[in-house]
């Protein structure tokens, strides 16, 4: 004989636990979308970071070369001096010394030049590579604009993500608020029934054929009463939950708005100081042309011209 089956369920009222799964899936996908986008922006700021490091050390590496190209004439100056006795020995070691310093100095800018590249390489997922750089109007003095743009902090990326942290808590204690509703399901069997003799013994087949077929329909609830208690305990894990992650964007909310603010006190510095660095080069480079003619004049030793060229430097 031979017999075979087909049972059919269907929760005909769920007391809105679907909907609250479905709701708790979308609050998890949202929290996952704001992660990824604090994510992206950290990249980003690490990349753009690096990239004007990178800058930053070029133009300390240019810096560097150029005093040890300095040094090195003023030492080739002060060489030819003592040579013809018109100047002491030990102003040609102190511009001898001048100038090794400053090739060190170089040798280091070098090196940082180099290990920010790497940096800068690795930012871009693209370890190892050689890049060049095209720095624009970075290289220029900037205008300082008019009026500083808002700021909103709930708008942040890294607000979002604690946002949506707590919508996806206060998902799953709606969840958690439905788990202990009664399951009403609607039910539906499909069967049939195959044998090889019938009632008198004579044989009718091999019994493979399913000839005799049924059909029965029911309704079934299921209460779990025993989920109560442990649906309730699951619930004060889920109000602390709720609670830390409130706590977490209250503190995220006010991190931003005091790194906002620092950033603020750091910008109107940098544009200051910005403004005044083409004065402080001005001076620095009339320092240096004043100081070798004393030193070539005869007026002053050769301190003077190294501190005015490290001035300069």
């Amino acid at each position: 004989s031979s017999a075979g089956g087909l049972l059919l369920s269907w929760e005909a009222v769920d007391f809105g636990r679907r909907g609250a799964a479905v709701d708790l899936a979308r609050a998890e996908s949202g929290f996952a979308n704001a992660q990824r986008s604090v994510t992206e922006l950290e990249l980003a700021s690490a990349a753009a970071d690096t990239y004007l490091g990178v800058l930053a050390t070029e133009a300390a590496l240019g810096a560097a070369r150029a005093n040890v190209e300095r040094l090195d004439t003023f030492a080739r100056s002060v060489r030819a001096l003592v040579q013809s006795q018109l100047r002491a020995g030990a102003e040609q070691s102190r511009a001898e010394a001048e100038l090794a310093a400053a090739r060190n100095r170089l040798t280091e800018a070098a090196r940082n030049a180099e290990l920010a590249r790497i940096a800068l390489a690795e930012a871009l997922g693209m370890p190892g590579a050689r890049l060049v750089l095209a720095p624009g109007a970075l290289l220029q003095v900037p205008m300082r604009p008019a009026e500083p743009r808002s700021f909103e902090p709930a708008a942040h990326p890294r607000a979002a993500a604690a946002d949506g942290q707590i919508d996806a808590v206060r998902a799953r204690d709606r969840v958690l608020d439905r788990s202990y509703f009664p399951r009403v399901e609607l039910q539906t069997a499909l069967s049939g029934r195959g044998v090889s003799q019938d009632i008198d013994g004579r044989s009718t087949g091999n019994g493979l054929g399913l000839d005799v077929s049924n059909w029965a329909v029911g309704v079934s609830v299921t209460f779990p009463s025993l989920e109560i208690v442990r649906t309730h305990a699951r619930r004060r894990v889920e109000a602390g939950r709720l609670e830390e992650a409130t706590a977490h964007y209250d503190r995220t909310v006010q991190a931003l708005q005091t790194q906002e603010a620092r950033a603020r006190a750091v910008t109107a510095a940098a544009y200051e100081i910005a403004a005044n660095t083409p004065q402080q080069l001005q001076g620095a480079r009339e320092g240096d042309a004043q100081a070798r003619a004393r030193y070539e004049a005869g007026l002053t030793t050769v301190l003077e011209v190294a501190e005015a060229q490290r001035l300069l430097a």
